[in-house]
């Protein structure tokens, strides 16, 4: 009678087979020891234990190969095709860069023309009031450094002074700064502000200057920063060189104030709700590069913006007469041009902003006003006006220096608000 088998694999107990016979294990499935022939010894029908261990290693697989051949054949095929797998990687590194470029580093220019500036896609679509300026530009003409040669204009200073003092970014590494607002009866309406620099900026020398730490907002970075004695703002990072500031001038700002920010930049000038400001913005220089634009249908609005202080002078006059203006200013070799458009309210508005800049007289300046009413005028530019100022930088400096006296206390150098 065959003796009784153990499976070393899982210890079960099995009939022995008839001798020669090599059974597997009916519970595993694995090879057992084959039984040797009946010799009639008792010895010799129960193998040695090392015997069965050495019977063992050399067993054979159902494929019949041992289990150390098979498993130097499956390394063998996982090492090529790790192989297979490195050099195809190495083979079309260079394609799959293209399909997914890296940031460049190069220096990025973009088009002076008002309507064309990136940045201009990031602001709420409801603004009715939008300046720029472009400082790298400037810097690189020699009436551009004289107009922003120290101590700056007052007008220019509050703005490159605080951004640089936010982000630690010069004037020469912006290449333009676009801001915007709502003019409502909110006394201190909120700014948004959008900084588009010429080379990639570092988000951790932007976490340093703003002392903040960020959170994300579309998966980019968002930091609440310090106003000192205006409250808290917003910096957001939808890209590598542009940079989204949301402001109050007083008070801070709120998670619903990002609201209006789109996460991908609007269509540039299709985005403004506002058709007169669009068209303000198409009459501006193409090679501007400082501009103010806005469409203001209530001149009562600035009673309510501005509080206390109540405009005078030119600002009253010109705002109870046109519902939309630009100004802006075009460097040349020599000189700055100072060019506006202004939109009646009505025609008699409209002739009466032809006298009253008629009238202007600048010493330093040359001054031509032309536009308005008139027979051979198509309608559609019967109620603008235009206006071109031109003279030497120091002269163009020199005016805009005088700009602090028609500012709030918020910007002015002599108020209790100043932005810091």
């Amino acid at each position: 009678m065959d003796s009784p088998l153990t499976c070393p694999y899982c210890n079960t107990r099995i009939a022995g087979p008839a001798a020669g016979v090599r059974p597997t294990c009916p519970r595993c499935g694995e090879p057992l020891p084959t039984a040797p022939a009946a010799t009639g010894a008792t010895s010799s029908a129960t193998p040695a234990t090392g015997d069965r261990r050495v019977e063992q290693a050399s067993t054979s697989t159902p494929t019949g190969l041992s289990n150390r051949t098979l498993a130097g054949i499956i390394l063998g095929v996982m090492l090529a095709m790790f192989l297979i797998g490195l050099g195809y990687a190495l083979w079309t590194a260079s394609v799959r860069n293209q399909r997914h470029p890296q940031p460049s580093t190069e220096l990025e220019i973009t088009s002076p023309n008002p309507p064309e500036l990136p940045g201009l896609g990031y602001l709420p679509r409801d603004v009715n009031l939008i300046a720029a300026l472009r400082p790298a530009d400037l810097l690189e003409s020699a009436v551009g450094k004289t107009l922003l040669a120290a101590p700056r204009p007052v007008i220019l200073d509050k703005t490159l002074g605080a951004v640089e003092r936010w982000t630690g970014l010069k004037p020469e590494d912006i290449d333009h700064l676009i801001a915007g607002t709502t003019l409502t009866a909110e006394p201190f309406p909120l700014v948004v502000l959008v900084v588009q620099t010429r080379r990639p900026y570092d988000l951790v020398s932007l976490a340093t200057a703003l002392k903040s730490k960020y959170t994300l907002r579309y998966d980019r970075p968002l930091f609440l920063f310090d106003l000192a004695s205006v409250g808290k703002g917003y910096l957001w990072s939808p890209k590598d060189r542009i940079m989204v500031l949301v402001l109050r001038l007083l008070g801070g700002v709120a998670p619903a104030d990002l609201d209006n920010i789109p996460r991908d930049p609007w269509p540039a000038l299709e985005s403004l709700q506002s058709a007169k400001l669009r068209g303000v913005l198409d009459r501006l220089g193409k090679e501007s590069l400082a501009w103010f634009a806005v469409h203001l249908p209530d001149p009562a609005v600035l009673n309510s913006v501005l509080g206390p202080w109540q405009p005078k002078g030119d600002i009253d006059t010109f705002a109870k007469r046109s519902d939309a203006l630009g100004l802006w200013l075009v460097p040349d070799k020599n000189s700055i041009e100072f060019s506006g458009a202004f939109h009646g309210r009505t025609d008699t508005a409209a002739a009466e902003l032809k006298e009253l800049l008629a009238r202007r007289s600048i010493s330093g300046m040359s001054i031509r006003v032309d536009g308005g009413p008139a027979k051979d005028v198509p309608a559609a530019d019967a109620l603008w006006v235009n206006l071109q100022m031109r003279g030497p930088a120091a002269k163009v400096r020199e005016l805009l220096q005088t700009a602090d006296r028609l500012l709030p206390p918020a910007f002015s150098v002599k108020g209790p608000h100043q932005l810091k």
